[in-house]
């Protein structure tokens, strides 16, 4: 009986030994294998989480920019050139939404002079550029305006422009010029405008912080 009894015990103790020989590596893959979901998990969570945060600020980007394009906002400043400057004022007439961008028309005049004004259509994508801002490109028409202002040079030709972007300010800051000029002309006026409130003051500088 005790030959038989050492006999099961040592047999009952290499299977014992064989079963963990053989679990260790299983118990190893299924420790990996669950420690690879998880972080499959977690990755999936947090690029869910910075795409919902992503459209998100695209959100409040776009409307950010409607908000500042929307009918009657106005956008006043100056320019400058050669140590000269005078005040201007960007009026929006009327608006229209698409999926990108705001199509707006409106007027663009001397801030002291309002009844002397240009005609104006413009776009405003709503992407933001790698700056934060937008770009902003408007189109002069017809008008009437002081032919004395050095203004007038762009104001006398048929392809008068202004290149500008929307700051997360709601400033619009660029240049007015001539499609004929080059970007970097000595002739180009330096633009600087900010969002009016509702009485027609320039608003003070509001961040958006996305």
């Amino acid at each position: 009986n005790a030959d038989i009894k050492a006999k099961a015990d040592a047999f009952i103790s290499a299977v014992e030994t064989y079963l963990i020989t053989r679990e260790e590596p299983l118990r190893q893959e299924l420790v990996a294998r669950q420690a690879r979901q998880a972080e499959e998990a977690r990755k999936a969570e947090e690029a869910a989480k910075a795409e919902s945060e992503r459209t998100a600020a695209q959100k409040q980007w776009q409307d950010f920019c409607i908000a500042s394009f929307a009918e009657n906002k106005k956008f006043s400043g100056e320019w400058t050139r050669d140590g000269r400057f005078g005040e201007l004022t960007l009026k929006v007439e009327k608006a229209t939404v698409s999926e990108n961008a705001i199509h707006f028309y409106g007027i663009l005049y001397d801030t002291k002079l309002p009844q002397a004004s240009i005609s104006i259509s413009g776009r405003c994508s709503m992407l933001r550029e790698e700056d934060g801002s937008s770009k902003v490109d408007v189109t002069l028409y017809d008008g009437a305006y002081d032919p004395d202002e050095p203004t007038a040079e762009v104001y006398d030709g048929a392809d008068g422009c202004l290149t500008l972007k929307l700051s997360k300010y709601g400033e619009l800051i660029g240049i007015m010029t001539r499609a004929s000029w080059t970007e970097t002309s000595e002739r180009n006026f330096a633009l600087h405008l900010v969002t009016c409130d509702k009485s027609g003051k320039p608003q003070k500088e509001e961040t958006q912080d996305q």
